[in-house]
């Protein structure tokens, strides 16, 4: 084997390795990769994920198993009514405290999904701002 071909071989398979263990949801640089499933009943709404305090998760696909089936954002709907996953590139962030729900009319038991980064989000850094009423 050629040196070239030694070295692509070697960076191939360390690729192979790490990304799984991203998809696990080990920590990575800036933040941790999710994937969140929850499998939910007829005619029944479930939280698939609360997001913690001082955290966010940067939300990238959001998958369901059958077009009656939502991934919903309080009053907002992140599948569009139709099966299988909807990209959301480069992403959108739900804050500390929100949760994400499934909510299942298809009649039968069936899973939703959702993908993402889970960050901390730093503390406040410097002086805080102070108003004064100067009346």
């Amino acid at each position: 084997m050629t040196r070239n071909a030694w070295t692509t071989a070697v960076v191939l398979v360390a690729m192979l390795l790490t990304v799984p263990a991203l998809a696990a949801g080990l920590e990575a640089e800036g933040g941790k990769l999710v994937s969140l499933t929850s499998t939910s009943s007829p005619g029944r709404t479930d939280t698939i994920y609360t997001v913690p305090p001082r955290s966010r998760l940067v939300v990238t696909q959001a998958c369901v198993e059958h077009e009656a089936m939502d991934v919903t954002l309080g009053d907002s709907v992140l599948t569009y009514g139709r099966e299988g996953c909807t990209d959301f590139s480069p992403g959108f962030a739900v804050a500390g405290g929100q949760s994400i729900t499934c909510q299942n009319d298809s009649g039968l038991e069936r899973t939703c999904a959702v993908v993402g980064v889970l960050e901390a989000v730093p503390a406040p850094k410097g002086p805080r701002v102070r108003f004064y009423d100067v009346r």
